[in-house]
């Protein structure tokens, strides 16, 4: 294994995205910019997070994973693909 200074050189030597030519970027060049926000985004309940304290509905636990005959389903095929579904993704 190389030791600690010869990787960060290497780390650090992959991270320098200058020209090592010394040249000028091409005229026109344009770095990235991150832009504003969108002002319009649809709301993402299922995004939410929850606090300590609160639970999910029976009706989002289901949403999360399916109802009863799809949890089933898939629990049948990884059976038959080998796979043991209570401690395989």
């Amino acid at each position: 294994m190389p030791d600690e200074e010869n990787l960060n050189l290497a780390l650090n030597t992959i991270a320098d995205v200058t020209r090592s030519d010394g040249a000028a970027q091409p005229a026109g060049h344009r770095p990235a910019e991150q832009g504003p926000a969108p002002s319009d985004l649809p709301s993402a309940p299922h995004l939410q997070t929850l606090n300590p304290g609160e639970r999910l509905s029976a009706g989002q636990v289901e949403g999360l994973m399916g109802d009863e005959n799809a949890v089933e389903v898939n629990r049948e095929l990884e059976k038959r693909e080998g796979l043991d579904p209570d401690t395989e993704s």
